[in-house]
């Protein structure tokens, strides 16, 4: 799709419509669609009826079939979109191996408040464990490289001696 046509589908689908067709289209359930949205679940049913319409579908599979042709799923991006940047810093520090404690010190939180960033994390990539969140978040680009630091051992023979 060209980026004319592109944006023409994008300016009749709002955001949510299409992160509810997205998370719909990942396997999500409305319920779960309605607790990551924050919003009823009857607003949910809204919101995918919308973005059916919107593309011209005939249901919801369709119009899961046609977002995805015309590229209006972006990976990561709904994720990306839910996650709240106290959430994305909590894993960048989980990233870093550090734990509930030290992510605690060092965002300035309690350490049960840290556990609910992470647990909230947990349930936007749809994973269970630190483990997890990490890997998804990594290979969605919400967590880069950039954002890993190396151990020291490993730091000084990453530029190599070549």
């Amino acid at each position: 799709m060209t980026g004319a046509g592109r944006q023409r589908v994008e300016r009749l689908i709002s955001k949510r419509p299409l992160q509810a067709l997205e998370l719909f289209s990942q396997g999500a359930t409305r319920p779960e669609i309605a607790t990551a949205l924050t919003v009823t679940r009857s607003t949910v049913d809204v919101y995918l009826s919308h973005a059916t319409r919107a593309l011209g579908g005939r249901n919801l599979v369709h119009a899961i079939v046609l977002a995805r042709r015309r590229g209006l799923f972006d990976p990561g991006g709904v994720a990306i979109a839910l996650l709240t940047a106290r959430q994305r810093a909590a894993l960048v520090c989980a990233a870093n191996g550090e734990t509930n404690d030290e992510i605690a010190i060092s965002m300035g939180l309690a350490a049960s408040s840290v556990n609910s960033l992470l647990k909230g994390a947990y349930r936007v990539l749809g994973v269970g464990d630190r483990a997890q969140a990490v890997a998804v978040a990594m290979r969605l680009r919400i967590i880069t490289a950039e954002d890993v630091s190396l151990p020291e051992a490993l730091a000084g023979s990453a530029g190599g001696d070549r």
